[in-house]
């Protein structure tokens, strides 16, 4: 609000919903609530939360909407998906340099024939694939599938305390599709990570830039269950043990039982 106050040429706000190198969430619905009052448009990036946490474009007046296929819809990864509101669509017709492969009146104006088409040749199977994730998702239900994502958060969270790790991200702001975790004292990333791959099976995300050998991210999004998180503590527990961290190294395991008894 305060950006966009000293600035009336402000044409857009973007903004990350989920940031998985962090492990951090944005209140993307707080931030359309202030978006509404002003001209520029609010653009949001939900490519890995969208079907694992709540996004509600109309509600939040999202203008532009952007997501991917190999996250929480859990297709394989190629294709993106984008909504684009009035507002977005008359500032995209303003646009005089135009490309060919994201323009968007192209896609427009093929998608309104009858029956709808592409402008030019599509991933179809891709295409294909995203149909058949999408279809398992409305088996399942959104709602389900959000809260079903939230439980494997609190989970991973408690699981992680359990160990007597400390999580990086605030859990104010934690995201509800992957959980960052600081790198125990004394311990590099390549005994603590490769060990997990190499010895148990189990591949545990690293940390970017700054973060890299600091961190490490857990993954819980898409068609997971408790199964998947228990191997999962199973691997950080022995693994830590094994390093000398830790003492129990079943405290993990024990922590995501609790949390789906």
């Amino acid at each position: 609000k305060a950006a966009l106050d000293a600035d009336e040429d402000i044409k857009a706000v973007s903004v990350v919903h989920n940031e998985t190198s962090t492990g951090v969430a944005a209140p993307i619905e707080a931030i359309g609530k202030v978006m509404k009052d002003y001209d520029a448009l609010y653009i949001v990036d939900t490519v890995s939360s969208l079907g694992g946490d709540y996004v509600d474009v109309d509600k939040f007046g999202i203008d532009v909407c952007i997501t991917g296929s190999q996250k929480c819809i859990a297709a394989p990864p190629g294709m993106a998906a984008i909504t684009l509101s009035d507002d977005a669509w008359a500032a995209a017709d303003k646009v005089d340099s135009h490309t060919f492969y994201l323009d968007m009146q192209a896609a427009k104006k093929s998608g309104d024939k009858n029956p709808p088409q592409t402008p030019y040749t599509p991933s179809v199977s891709l295409t294909y694939a995203m149909n058949e994730a999408l279809k398992m998702v409305m088996e399942e239900g959104l709602e389900n599938r959000v809260a079903r994502h939230h439980k494997a958060a609190k989970a991973s969270v408690a699981a992680v305390k359990a160990l007597g790790l400390e999580l990086f991200a605030d859990e104010k702001v934690s995201s509800a599709t992957v959980t960052a975790v600081k790198m125990p004292e004394g311990i590099t990333d390549a005994d603590f990570r490769g060990t997990v791959r190499d010895k148990y099976g189990v591949e545990l995300a690293g940390g970017q830039d700054h973060l890299k050998g600091n961190i490490f991210r857990i993954g819980h999004m898409g068609n997971i269950s408790y199964k998947e998180l228990v191997q999962t503590f199973a691997a950080i527990g022995m693994t830590l043990k094994g390093l000398g961290a830790i003492e129990d190294a079943g405290a993990g395991v024990a922590s995501i039982t609790e949390s789906y008894l």
